[in-house]
């Protein structure tokens, strides 16, 4: 399941950034749900609340801090990726 979050988030990611950069708050909404989902299976609790966090903003329709809210999940991801990459090197 690591491989495959590895594989998959940076495209998720990059849809998330789209919705971010077009102010687009039902595609942010979907786009964070979607993510949180996937880091949810890994209990990474600073990653699983920074998409949370995107997906009400996204809901609410309030995008006022999209974009601190946006750089709090790629850090988030930034930290767990070395994580992620140590179980999937350790489930081969």
């Amino acid at each position: 399941m690591a491989q495959i979050f590895l594989e998959e988030y940076p495209s998720q990611l990059n849809v998330l950034r789209a919705a971010v950069q077009a102010r687009d708050a039902k595609a942010l909404e979907r786009s964070a749900h979607s993510l949180k989902g996937s880091i949810g299976n890994f209990g990474a609790e600073s990653a699983h609340q920074a998409a949370f966090a995107l997906e009400m903003m996204g809901r609410q329709g309030n995008l006022d801090h999209v974009e601190d809210a946006f750089r709090r999940l790629e850090s988030a991801l930034s930290a767990l990726k070395p994580e992620m990459e140590c179980l999937a090197q350790s489930a081969v």
